[in-house]
């Protein structure tokens, strides 16, 4: 995390544009991508979650600007936020960080370490990939399903110990 923070703020430097907009546009696969989404990014969050932070718009349409005709957004993060408000989307981040580091934690036999390596490895990979689309249907259900086996699969094994 420090070296990427690092490097994070490196690029904000050195460069004449924000380092999110240099990242955004190199690892995208074309420059017009990489414009769309720093729109959705921007008019995502000022004005739908700056204008309803608490409680979000629900299923309305989100604002957006007016030439822009498709609705949709390539953010799980981002739509989190814009539909259900600033306290969910946080609080499902801080839930999926916590449960992501929480099997490292426990300490028994009954878990391998490969295991928790797998688990660990795949919810980042999927918090990651959270940041470029939208889950949804059985998507949704697979990150659900593995934040649960992170959480209480660990729990019942300290709990026979």
């Amino acid at each position: 995390l420090a070296l990427l923070t690092s490097l994070y703020l490196l690029v904000d430097i050195i460069s004449n544009r924000s380092a999110l907009r240099v990242f955004i546009s190199y690892l995208t696969f074309s420059p017009e991508t990489a414009y769309f989404r720093i729109i959705i990014w921007e008019w995502g969050t000022q004005y739908n979650v700056y204008q309803s932070p608490l409680f979000g718009i629900g299923q309305n349409d989100w604002v957006r600007p007016d030439w822009m005709h498709s609705t949709s957004m390539d953010n799980f993060w981002l739509v989190s936020a814009v539909m259900f408000g600033l306290p969910t989307a946080l609080s499902l981040l801080a839930v999926s960080i916590l449960t992501v580091f929480h099997p490292l934690t426990v300490d028994n036999a009954v878990v391998s370490l490969r295991y928790k390596y797998a688990l660990l490895f795949t919810l980042i990979s999927l918090m990651i990939a959270a940041a470029t689309v939208h889950f949804w249907n059985a998507m949704l259900v697979w990150l659900a399903l593995l934040l649960g086996v992170a959480a209480t699969r660990t729990q019942l094994d300290t709990q026979e110990s």
